[in-house]
């Protein structure tokens, strides 16, 4: 094979890099447009409420032992002790998840919805302030002030009465 050949083959497998690597941005830009494109409506905060949910540890501990060896395979007596000494530590640590929580009036329904706080990423939303949300298959998205979309779990659907009832003694 001569050089000149070689050259040519890999700018034709370039192009075709090239081609082939347009196309899968194309088809990825596209999927995120498709992706946005929701039904928003427009509603109210009513209020919001931050929730720290315990999910265990924290208490008194039991380790169990078993008659065979410790999990460090160059553990003495002393290595098996501190085995001990740790798993008693991790289970002994309290574990807990923080949850916002949102009341949201629309025009028809109430929702009460909440989302974990992941490493401080929680919506960004103003007290009786407008929002943006829809309900898509049962999921519910909220689209904050930021224009950060964020997914939820639904608490509480409830209609919003129409007008109040009297009643007459």
């Amino acid at each position: 094979m001569t050089l000149k050949r070689i050259q040519r083959q890999v700018a034709s497998k370039g192009r075709a890099m090239m081609k082939s690597a347009l196309v899968l941005t194309a088809l990825a830009v596209s999927a995120m447009a498709a992706h946005k494109q929701r039904d928003w409506q427009t509603g109210t905060v009513v209020e919001t409420a931050h929730v720290r949910e315990n999910l265990g540890g924290g208490g008194p501990v039991a380790i169990a032992h078993s008659s065979g060896a410790s999990s460090n395979p160059y553990a003495d007596a002393a290595g098996q002790a501190a085995d001990t000494a740790m798993a008693a530590a991790a289970a002994a640590r309290p574990t807990h998840r923080i949850w916002q929580g949102f009341t949201i009036q629309g025009a028809v329904y109430t929702f009460v919805v909440a989302c974990p706080v992941w490493l401080r990423h929680t919506p960004n939303v103003t007290v009786h302030g407008p929002i943006k949300y829809t309900m898509e298959k049962g999921k519910f998205f909220l689209l904050d002030d930021d224009q950060k979309e964020f997914e939820m779990f639904v608490l509480e659907k409830a209609l919003k009465p129409s007008s109040p009832v009297k009643l007459n003694p």
